[in-house]
């Protein structure tokens, strides 16, 4: 009994070590294939039809991160890699934004975002040289080149939320070499209840882009304007059973020249902003307190 246990116990042991010799086999063979990659095809993460705001485009952006500060869409802070909402912004055009009414970096802007081409985050070095004016990095926003045709868009959701949006192009092209274009857009949106608080928003805006280019130089003239109402209870560390509303007009003018320069390329641009703030909450006594103040800025 006890050899033929052996034997049986040996026979087992020498099917393993055969087992574990084919399977070194089988894996020596594969660690000498190689695989080389050619290419490569990145898409842009799809994001859920809405208006076409800035926040819907920076959500999909490597390394930025929107700090929402309650209420209506726009109402964010930027943060890149983690940075304070001072330090990160948006650059339009290689001028830095500020939100005229505040430190924090509001990502709406009285110019449609349809306007401008994907947006790309600039740090270090870039920052530097193309965007100066937030240390930890700028969310850049360029003209992209305007198209012929007229679009429209709607949607509408729950608590009464729906959005309207129009836009129309045309572009000549002149001998030479000349292209000049010029595109219109204009939006609105309005919801009952956007928060727990059940504040209610009505946002309209509009602006008009113009570009002439030519070999080696570009010029690109935008206006918007920028108009909403919202409910403002519980907003700014105020109790939200007091009702407050806010009002936010936001007009800005943005003029860009880029060229040829003898060690690459060159740009001018300038930037004007204008805006009204008016905040209304109504206190514990049925007293009102409000707060109006405006500002200019050009840049």
């Amino acid at each position: 009994m006890r050899t033929e246990a052996s034997a049986a116990i040996a026979g087992i042991c020498a099917a393993l070590l055969g087992a574990g010799i084919c399977c070194r086999g089988q894996t020596a063979a594969s660690e000498e294939t190689e695989i080389s990659v050619v290419d490569s095809r990145i898409r842009p993460l799809p994001l859920p039809e809405g208006p076409a705001t800035f926040s819907s485009r920076f959500q999909a952006l490597r390394g930025v991160s929107l700090g929402m500060q309650g209420g209506p869409d726009g109402q964010a802070d930027i943060s890149i890699r983690g940075s304070s909402f001072s330090e990160a912004g948006i650059s339009l055009e290689g001028t830095a934004v500020r939100n005229p009414q505040t430190e924090h970096f509001n990502i709406e802007l009285p110019i449609p975002a349809a306007f401008f081409d994907e947006p790309r985050v600039l740090e270090g070095m870039e920052e530097i040289l193309f965007a100066p004016g937030h240390p930890a990095g700028s969310v850049a926003l360029d003209f992209g080149k305007p198209e012929p045709g007229v679009s429209c868009r709607a949607g509408f959701g729950e608590s009464g939320w729906n959005w309207q949006e129009a836009q129309a192009g045309f572009v000549l092209q002149r001998r030479g070499g000349l292209v000049a274009g010029a595109r219109a857009f204009a939006a609105r949106e309005f919801a009952e209840s956007f928060d727990e608080a059940g504040n209610g928003l009505d946002r309209i805006q509009g602006g008009c882009h113009v570009q002439a280019r030519a070999g080696d130089w570009q010029t690109d003239a935008a206006a918007g304007h920028l108009e909403k109402t919202f409910d403002a209870s519980g907003f700014y560390g105020a109790p939200s059973e007091l009702q407050a509303d806010e009002r936010i007009a936001w007009d800005a003018v943005v003029l860009r020249h880029e060229f040829d320069f003898p060690d690459g390329r060159a740009y001018a641009a300038v930037l004007w902003q204008g805006s009204s703030d008016r905040y209304r909450m109504r206190l514990p006594d049925n007293g009102l307190y409000e707060n109006r103040h405006s500002t200019e800025r050009t840049a």
